[in-house]
């Protein structure tokens, strides 16, 4: 994955229309701590080859779990770093004027995504103006297990949302950050989506990376109706496409993610929400051998019936990311027999959409690219 992986062949036609067109990638996880860069210009080419295959905009995971504020702010300062040094290649994106920019200048959009709000010490309403100041364009409520605000994914018997997650929604909502419902378990979003729609109920929210359960059955799956929910509030799921999740968590077919294989599955949610709420996320990082290697020495983050664990065995090493397979999956669902107006919506028209919605700015160009 990331540097590891292999480009997949794909028409001059649709190499074209990922560069005319917005293309986003909802999310990717640097893991710059846990060994997802072992060589620092690992980041500029990671970015450079998404500028020349046309990706407008990624979404940088700097918080996760139970990172406070202090460790993001940490983790922010490597990314700044390289932001910064770019001359103006890479520009934190904030608004759709943001992205229009991005887009007609031909350089590479970021934003960053918090997947879980422990990053806010508990004050929601001192630390949220902060973190959208710093560039935060999405939170989520709860990683995987059980926090102040909610319970993830893994939580056995899983209660839901709670007082202090309505209170951290409030303060997203007051500063224009978007609801992430990425990791929450199913009852938790959908309990989210309730909470969110009846306080504010023309701002929608999203899954920034996510699997359904009928295509991989796992504790990290979304169901059916959870995703239906989503897609309710006028919000997008944007389908992971890690391997180990796509295909199956384990086996042969976890070790690589193929255009037919994601064109399959946006298949099903399109035809499960309609073409309107379905987009694209990696999941990604720079580099994996790593990861899986720091991710054997910390089993009690992933006790989900030793899936995570044979996946860091295999080691999975093919993956999408965006540079190298966007492109291929204009073309898989081009032959599925979509129209250019719908791949423009899943290739990012989609999430643009609701970026333009929560965190405003200028649209009127962006809509005719």
């Amino acid at each position: 994955m990331g540097h590891e992986s292999r480009y997949f062949d794909a028409t001059d036609q649709a190499k074209q229309f990922v560069k005319d067109h917005i293309a986003i990638d909802a999310l990717m996880a640097p893991l710059v701590h846990q060994g997802g860069l072992p060589r620092d210009d690992m980041f500029e080419e990671y970015h450079d080859r998404a500028i020349e295959t046309g990706i407008d905009l990624i979404g940088l995971t700097a918080a996760a779990g139970a990172d406070s504020f202090e460790t993001t702010t940490f983790n922010l300062g490597f990314l700044l770093k390289h932001i910064n040094a770019s001359n103006g290649r890479y520009k934190l994106v904030r608004n759709i004027s943001d992205l229009q920019q991005v887009h007609e200048r031909g350089i590479g959009g970021l934003f960053f995504n918090a997947q879980g709000c422990e990053c806010l010490n508990n004050n929601p309403k001192r630390y949220m103006p902060l973190l959208k100041e710093l560039g935060f364009g999405t939170m989520l409520l709860a990683y995987n297990e059980r926090y102040r605000s909610g319970d993830g994914c893994m939580v056995k018997d899983p209660a839901g949302l709670n007082l202090y997650g309505t209170q951290v929604i409030d303060a997203m909502h007051e500063n224009r950050v978007i609801v992430d419902l990425s990791h929450a378990a199913n009852i938790t979003a959908l309990q989210i989506v309730e909470y969110s729609q009846r306080v504010a109920p023309d701002i929608p929210v999203i899954f920034t990376h996510g699997i359904p359960d009928k295509i991989c059955n796992y504790y990290r799956s979304s169901s059916d109706e959870a995703i239906s929910a989503c897609a309710s509030t006028g919000g997008v799921f944007a389908l992971t496409m890690l391997p180990w999740l796509m295909n199956s968590p384990t086996g042969r077919r976890a070790q690589e993610t193929t255009p037919h294989d994601a064109a399959d599955a946006l298949d099903y949610l399109i035809k499960l929400i309609g073409v309107d709420h379905v987009g694209m996320s990696s999941d990604d990082t720079y580099s994996w051998p790593g990861v899986w290697k720091w991710a054997a020495t910390v089993p009690e983050m992933y006790q989900d019936g030793g899936i995570t664990m044979q996946a860091a065995t295999e080691s999975p090493t093919g993956s999408a990311e965006p540079a190298k397979i966007y492109p291929a999956i204009v073309d898989a669902l081009w032959d599925k027999g979509y129209s250019d107006e719908s791949v423009r919506k899943v290739l990012g028209g989609n999430l643009m959409r609701v970026f333009e919605q929560v965190w405003g700015g200028v649209a009127s160009a962006v809509h005719s690219l």
